[in-house]
């Protein structure tokens, strides 16, 4: 059977400061940015400005000052008995004149570099009618060696539209051959321009992303690949952020001793990037390590070293891939991940890992999971995957694939079938965690090594649209496209120009069918046939409706589920020319993960659509 799972290293309310109570946000007492702290006053010569955040907070021609510092390590800066210094506005930001898109403006702007002469190019997406906007920095992949911050545009213009001003930059690269591998390994931290560089961009997003609609005290971190190690070093070495914020005048010198990355630091999204350095189990990303990096350097510059206790580090999600093809993630990625996360936990940190997967095991073998068995295919977020799966909510499962000649039929049908999963969970995942740190990430709150059906806790119908693409409802809720098991489906029949009368068909909630459900069809010709159907689903207890437009006054259909009759010769006829109808079938109940549906008929088989409304 089909099994939608992935593995999950979750935070748990057990852990000091993971509980949801006041002291756990990113931001100290309560969940603010900053968290409480006395309240001071500072002037300039032209703006006198009262402060309550945690740090300095600069918008141009605005000085503000240092308040608060230490407080609980889940949180932010805490109570603080403040102190108080004069700063100058920061230096106009330099940006070339915008592009507009639909939602949103980009901006590109040139920001000096952290440690070596001269600028990167920085793009700001700033939404439509944005003021005071939460704000996404992101740092792009490429082995420190190749990437720009053009690499996810299409994801990246997703979160402007949802409202956040998105900071995506550029930093330097490592020099490297034709096939992309190192030429000079780091041999010192000051040879690190990459980190220098983002450390010098996140300081000028906290002092420029005001005149943009972005709120400086709502950041959150995110990076892919190599841009996931850069983003989790900023959060976990205390000195990267602080010490390019006193460089720019953002911070106050006599604040330093008491600052901690989540004063100005919501959350960090690592997606698939490098934590732990010095493993030597990176597969094909081995050579940017070992020629890239000096033994000494391998521990210095991996995040993992940094952890450290009272630190204040802000809350992390961590997403692994996998998969077997050239660009999988390899073993020593989620060996890090897994060493990172159980050691902020232990430290007291909100930190969650998730590695999302689709999978079809033979029968007879059991978790833990293992490729070496070759009793079970996978198909999974590849490296690349990691990235794009902020993003996408529908893609079929051909990137990666493991095949053992007893189960490659059934590997292939999964693949193939354009059945989805770890991109929609990782999507959810990240923009859950993006919207509210401190909250428990969606599905993570199981065993620590588990699989389990996604979404456990959802109780919203499965609408599954049988032999055609998906389909969006007024709702914003989707039909998924579902495509029957090869050999035994003959096509989708495009009925839409029959003119098919819907009589107000709804579905369980009340929502009527879209016309595009109900006018693609799977279909089975002739008689005698059967097509079958499988899909992941959440372990639990379903009704399940069929729709129908059909024209035969003769077909009628038997319908199993899960090899029990659930539906015995159901009629497809609706009425004369071609009406829709819906017949309502017995309740069927899904233990494995997967529900298989066969329909079979002497006239052929037909059937626009599946809804599955899980029992209360």
């Amino acid at each position: 059977m089909t099994t939608l799972s992935w593995f999950v290293v979750a935070c748990a309310s057990a852990v000091a400061g993971c509980d949801d109570g006041g002291e756990t946000g990113s931001g100290g007492s309560g969940t603010g940015a900053g968290g409480e702290a006395a309240a001071t006053t500072t002037s300039t010569d032209a703006v006198t400005t009262t402060t309550t955040s945690a740090t300095a907070s600069t918008t141009s021609g605005v000085t503000t000052s240092s308040t608060g510092s230490g407080g609980d390590p889940s949180g932010g800066g805490g109570e603080g008995g403040g102190t108080t210094c004069t700063l100058p506005p920061p230096p106009p930001a330099d940006c070339e004149a915008p592009e507009d898109f639909d939602g949103y403006t980009r901006h590109v702007c040139n920001v000096p570099k952290g440690k070596l002469a001269g600028t990167n190019l920085v793009d700001v997406y700033q939404p439509d009618g944005a003021t005071n906007a939460p704000v996404v920095f992101f740092v792009h992949g490429g082995g420190f060696v190749g990437g720009t911050r053009r690499d996810a545009v299409a994801p990246l213009a997703r979160y402007a539209s949802m409202g956040y001003v998105v900071v995506s930059i550029d930093y330097t690269l490592r020099p490297s051959n034709a096939l992309g591998v190192p030429t000079d390994p780091i041999q010192s931290v000051d040879e690190m321009d990459y980190q220098y560089d983002a450390a010098a961009e996140l300081a000028w997003t906290r002092a420029h992303v005001a005149d943009f609609g972005g709120n400086p005290d709502d950041v959150v971190l995110m990076g892919h690949s190599a841009g996931g190690a850069i983003v989790s070093l900023l959060a976990a070495q205390q000195s990267w952020i602080r010490d390019e914020l006193v460089e720019n005048d953002l911070i106050c010198p006599e604040d330093v001793a008491g600052f901690h990355t989540n004063q100005v630091i919501r959350g960090v999204v690592n997606l698939s990037g490098p934590v732990d350095f010095d493993l030597w189990t990176y597969d094909w990303a081995q050579p940017l390590f070992e020629s890239g990096f000096s033994p000494a350097m391998r521990i210095e510059a991996s995040p993992l070293t940094w952890l450290e206790k009272d630190a204040s580090i802000p809350p992390f999600l961590i997403v692994v891939g996998g998969g077997a093809g050239v660009f999988h993630d390899p073993p020593g990625l989620y060996q890090g991940h897994d060493a990172f996360v159980h050691t902020a936990r232990d430290l007291g940190y909100r930190a969650t890992l998730i590695q999302p997967l689709i999978t079809k095991k033979a029968a007879g073998f059991s978790w833990p999971w293992d490729s070496l068995n070759g009793k079970w295919c996978f198909a999974q977020m590849d490296h690349v995957g990691a990235l794009n799966g902020t993003e996408a909510t529908q893609l079929p499962f051909a990137l990666d694939q493991v095949y053992d000649e007893d189960v490659y039929g059934v590997c292939n049908q999964l693949a193939t079938g354009g059945q989805w999963g770890s991109q929609s969970v990782e999507r959810a995942a990240v923009d859950a965690f993006i919207a509210d740190p401190t909250a428990l990430v969606p599905w993570a709150e199981g065993p620590e090594y588990g699989h389990a059906s996604i979404p456990d806790q959802d109780t919203s119908p499965l609408l599954l649209h049988l032999g055609g693409g998906p389909v969006p409802t007024d709702a914003g809720v989707a039909w998924s496209g579902v495509l029957p098991a090869p050999g035994v489906f003959d096509g989708a029949r495009d009925l839409i120009g029959a003119a098919i009368d819907p009589a107000g068909i709804t579905s369980a909630n009340g929502a009527p069918v879209p016309l595009g459900v109900l006018s693609v069809q799977g279909i089975s010709f002739g008689s005698g046939q059967t097509m079958t159907v499988s899909r992941p689903v959440p372990n639990g207890t379903y009704e399940v409706r069929a729709y129908f437009a059909d024209g035969n006054v003769s077909r009628v259909m038997d319908i199993t589920a899960e090899g029990v009759l659930i539906g015995d010769d159901v009629s497809t006829y609706g009425g004369a020319p071609i009406v829709a109808k819906v017949e309502v079938l017995d309740t069927v109940t899904v233990t494995d993960g997967s529900i298989d549906l066969v329909f079979s008929s002497t006239q052929g088989v037909r059937i626009a659509a599946i809804e599955l409304v899980p029992a209360p």
